[in-house]
């Protein structure tokens, strides 16, 4: 746990509940996991919270908490009328004798007519009420929203305490703890992820076959995209773990060693397809394309056209050996 988490923890636990919250991280970061423990000790009415056992707690887990109110995206965006709504309901009386908890996950969804709508409610709630919104970056939302809230930014703890935490928590093997903790970026809940859930990790090893078999001559790059378009809301990690790849083979044909020791051939076979300019570009398109995504750019077009840059990076990099043999 990271120390503005703990801080905003210990903040409350003694009594100093902000009205409003805004928590920030990357993805994996362990956000959402920050504001369902805010919300639970906000909603408990034992010890420790939260505790786990009180009626509070249970109605939370249950998802039948009358002072758990939640604003969720419809079709990747949060509408002003959703706002209205919600503010309609806060001038209710509360149920219980504690807090209301508001969350907002993927803050940066709201409109800029609903974040304008929400600002006096988010700067003077009714008693009693905290709001928690989440996001990757305070710079997605606007300033005045920003503004109103106590910001809590979420930070890796890096890879090798994310390692030590899934050997002790998860009881992980080293050598795997060590993987995890690095496709993890030193972020203890992304390295989770990777540690228990088979989708990503299946994902991973269906990209690199997918790279291997660009690698082959008159390969048609369009056909690596059957493993992506069933999973089009997972474009993000799809990308991220591209970029992932492309960035071992690059450190491997700059002198590195094989970062992933499950793929340790596949990594040699793939630096000889590149040249070293090659790779930038392709990692410069993903990143790119990362951003892109963001804003909800074409999902499918933006990854087709990275397969299609990757292909060529290697065919480029064919032509330049074919043109020293030459000389």
């Amino acid at each position: 746990m990271s120390i503005p988490q703990q801080t905003l923890f210990v903040s409350v636990l003694s009594g100093r509940v902000p009205h409003a919250v805004l928590i920030t991280g990357e993805r994996g970061a362990g956000k959402r996991n920050t504001a369902e423990r805010l919300a639970g000790m906000l909603l408990c009415t034992g010890h420790p919270k939260p505790c786990g056992a009180c009626r509070g707690c249970r109605l939370r887990e249950t998802g039948s908490h009358p002072d758990l109110l939640r604003v969720s995206e419809q079709k990747g965006t949060i509408k002003i009328e959703a706002v209205r709504d919600l503010i309609e309901e806060l001038s209710k009386k509360l149920y219980g004798e504690g807090h209301r908890a508001v969350l907002i996950e993927n803050a940066q969804a709201m409109t800029v007519q609903a974040q304008n709508c929400l600002l006096k409610t988010l700067e003077d709630p009714p008693d009693g009420t905290v709001f928690v919104l989440t996001c990757r970056s305070e710079r997605e939302l606007l300033p005045t929203v920003v503004s109103r809230c106590r910001v809590v930014r979420i930070t890796g703890e890096g890879e090798a305490a994310a390692r030590v935490r899934l050997e002790k928590e998860l009881g992980t093997d080293a050598r795997e703890a060590a993987l995890f903790a690095r496709l993890g970026e030193g972020y203890f809940e992304r390295a989770r992820e990777w540690a228990l859930e088979k989708g990503p990790m299946e994902l991973r090893h269906g990209l690199w076959s997918v790279l291997m078999r660009l690698s082959e001559p008159g390969a048609d790059p369009l056909a690596g995209y059957a493993l992506c378009k069933d999973r089009a809301e997972e474009a993000g990690l799809i990308l991220s773990v591209l970029s992932g790849i492309l960035a071992e083979v690059l450190l491997y044909k700059q002198g590195g060693g094989a970062i992933s020791p499950d793929h340790a051939r596949d990594t040699a076979a793939l630096s000889k397809k590149f040249s070293g300019p090659g790779l930038q570009r392709c990692l410069e398109c993903a990143a790119r394309a990362g951003a892109l995504i963001e804003v909800n750019a074409h999902r499918q077009m933006l990854i087709e056209d990275l397969l299609l840059k990757i292909k060529d990076a290697m065919e480029d990099s064919l032509y330049d050996q074919s043109d020293r043999r030459a000389l």
